[in-house]
């Protein structure tokens, strides 16, 4: 799940990074990095990159500024088949499982709160800055789903959307993000009769209209309000409310999982495969606007990156 909904966290500086043409591997120079909406990030506290990692059952931390540096630390209390994450504005980091999702507060490796729903399994997770929180659960061969909504800090759940499967054999939730505007957009794949595609989600809504955009990995939105959506193999970049691709970035990308978006468009991307070929866990960061990745992280200690999301700690 992405970070211009989570805009609490730290971001590259795009002027910064437009004139970087570090090499893949390299690291970026922690001069370029600064903190968005000051007043947001605790003082003291630095920006961290959450990667989960399925094969270990663990969220890795990274620096932003440096992932080719590898790991900084991890978490695994809790930990089970880790898949989607999210960043609230307190910095609390949501990770969704296998069975629940699992909070903690920054800078701690013990939840102190988890989530579950009769819908299932947790798929994605978003977080606007004015936290709202939308949960997508279950799916699958045969299963139906649901979205369960917090808006702006609610305790309890405000809005509970079921997604039906109808004549189809599967669904699937690939992705969801909240705009500036507090519009909810999810992702959802319905094989083989549909409907599929990205719906839109208006404040207290719970109809979800067709958006035209294919229901492809929903990464986030920039400062700007660009989308950025994709496939396996490619990633592209909306302006808001477009439906043809302004950006286009195929240079680096194989198997992509649930990517994220810094406020000034730089991406970080998990994959598991690079070319057809297993990477054994690949991590590309993409400068805003670039073609090509600006650094990479790979090593074969790591099978299955599934999902990253940008956060602070202490």
């Amino acid at each position: 799940m992405k970070f211009t909904s989570l805009r609490a966290a730290a971001a590259i500086v795009a002027s910064a990074l437009a004139a970087c043409s570090a090499p893949t591997g390299s690291a970026v120079s922690p001069a370029a990095m600064t903190h968005l909406e000051a007043g947001r990030v605790a003082a003291g506290s630095h920006s961290v990159l959450y990667v989960a990692e399925d094969a270990t059952n663990a969220v890795y931390l990274f620096d932003p500024a440096n992932i080719a540096a590898g790991p900084t630390g991890k978490i695994t209390s809790g930990i089970q088949g880790p898949t989607a994450l999210a960043v609230d504005p307190s910095g609390d980091l949501y990770v969704g499982n296998v069975r629940n999702v699992t909070v903690y507060k920054p800078g701690s490796s013990t939840p102190f709160k988890t989530l579950a729903s009769k819908f299932g399994a947790p798929r994605n997770i978003v977080i606007s800055a004015d936290d709202t929180i939308a949960i997508l659960f279950g799916g699958g061969v045969l299963n139906s789903g649901g979205l369960v909504i917090f808006d702006k800090g609610s305790a309890k759940p405000t809005r509970i959307i079921p997604v039906p499967l109808g004549n189809n054999t599967a669904l699937t939730f690939r992705g969801a993000e909240i705009d500036g505007t507090d519009t909810l957009f999810v992702s959802i794949n319905r094989y083989a009769f549909g409907p599929s595609g990205i719906f839109a989600f208006a404040p207290n809504s719970t109809h979800g209209a067709p958006t035209g955009l294919s229901a492809g990995i929903i990464g986030g939105f920039d400062s700007a309000g660009n989308l950025y959506n994709g496939d396996a193999g490619f990633i592209c970049r909306y302006a808001p409310g477009g439906k043809t691709c302004a950006h286009r970035i195929t240079n680096g990308l194989g198997s992509y999982v649930y990517f994220t978006v810094a406020a000034d468009g730089t991406l970080f991307v998990p994959q598991q495969t690079f070319n057809g070929q297993t990477t054994g866990g690949q991590l590309v960061m993409y400068a805003p606007g670039a073609a090509s990745p600006t650094a990479t992280f790979n090593s074969s200690a790591f099978k299955s990156f599934r999902g990253a999301a940008l956060g602070f700690v202490p």
